[in-house]
């Protein structure tokens, strides 16, 4: 009867230990499948991640695309407008700037000419005075025998001021491009002849060479 029970409780443990050793292999392989799981599932939230990266890259493209042409037609229109009026500011101040030289021109052609000589002015056109009769001299000395010679009176070389157009402003403009002689706009030289060319536009300027050559007779 003992041999029996000793047997019997045998038996009954069997089962626990098989059910044990069958846990621990279904966690083993749960454990093993779990691994490969995270494994995939790191690749594709790697994939994701590369995927998204190319998309933010293109998305950038076509934004930056988009963006970029309609501003630059914007930039284009704005530089456009801004030459166009710095031209007509420009066009603006020449011609104030011409205007003030006629007015003072004639400001000055109405000023005394001893005043126009000590500014170093623009002279006015000079009335022939009236010539007074000459006072009679004493009577010479015995000793000289021979008269004295009449002073020559001293012909004036003939400014840029003479010519008509030309009053002040434009002649401090001229002296800074190097035109400082009649003559250097009656017969220019190569670089008279350019510096010239930047007063082209200046009114009356087809006038100066016959003008100037008619100053110096030529």
């Amino acid at each position: 009867m003992a041999k029996k029970a000793k047997s019997g409780s045998k038996s009954s443990a069997s089962p626990v230990e098989t059910l044990k050793g069958k846990g621990q292999a279904l966690v083993k392989d749960i454990n093993t499948k779990l691994k490969g799981t995270r494994k995939e599932l790191q690749g594709q939230v790697n994939d994701l991640n590369k995927q998204i990266k190319t998309l933010q890259k293109d998305l950038n493209k076509s934004v930056e695309k988009d963006i970029k042409k309609p501003t630059m037609k914007l930039i284009d229109k704005l530089e456009k407008n801004y030459q166009d009026q710095m031209k007509k500011m420009q066009k603006e101040f020449d011609e104030r700037v011409e205007s003030l030289s006629a007015l003072q021109d004639r400001l000055i052609s109405h000023l005394p000419q001893e005043v126009i000589d000590k500014l170093h002015l623009k002279e006015a056109p000079k009335k022939t005075p009236a010539r007074k009769p000459a006072a009679k001299k004493a009577p010479v000395a015995a000793r000289k025998t021979a008269a004295p010679k009449p002073n020559k009176p001293k012909t004036r070389a003939p400014k840029i001021s003479d010519i008509k157009g030309i009053g002040p402003v434009l002649q401090k403009k001229l002296a800074e491009a190097g035109i400082k002689e009649v003559s250097d706009i009656a017969s220019p030289s190569a670089a008279n002849q350019k510096a010239l060319e930047e007063f082209k536009q200046t009114r009356g300027y087809e006038t100066w060479q016959s003008q100037a050559r008619e100053l110096l007779g030529k």
